[in-house]
């Protein structure tokens, strides 16, 4: 199978916006609230983050995700901030593949995620590790918390 795997030029965002989002959404309604797929597609449209697709076909896409360039202080990292798409055993290594060739062309030094737990064991075989975890505490119900803040 040819699939290809592109970061989203601005040209396209609305030949692509729709299925963008709707493989996207099941990722981003775990975000307790935090984000919804018009903020990330919002943080794309302005250039602060990279929008990328896989596709089977030109018509069939496969996966949508959203990186940024984290720069801390001393480095930059390529961090993937969401990732979600179908048969993702079959096209995960070619994106990683495409991943490491995009941070080392943007001088990044590594690539990030922050994710659930079973990210951590999924990519391990990749040669990732998982030295930090992240905990959450939430007050209230944060998808009524953040309405009531607008």
């Amino acid at each position: 199978m040819d699939r290809k795997i592109f970061i989203l030029p601005a040209t396209v965002y609305d030949i692509v916006e729709q299925d963008f989002k709707t493989l996207l959404a099941p990722a981003v309604e775990r975000a307790q609230g935090r984000e919804d797929v018009d903020t990330v597609w919002e943080h794309v449209k302005t250039g602060s983050h990279q929008a990328w697709m896989i596709f089977e076909t030109p018509k069939k896409p496969l996966g949508a995700m959203v990186t940024h360039i984290a720069e801390y202080p001393l480095r930059d990292m390529l961090s993937i901030d969401w990732l979600a798409g179908e048969n993702m055993d079959d096209w995960i290594e070619d994106l990683l593949t495409n991943l490491e060739r995009f941070a080392k062309e943007t001088r990044c030094v590594g690539l990030e995620i922050i994710g659930r737990p079973g990210w951590a064991k999924y990519l391990a075989k990749y040669g990732w590790t998982a030295p930090h975890v992240v905990c959450e505490k939430f007050f209230d119900d944060p998808v009524t918390a953040a309405q009531d803040a607008a």
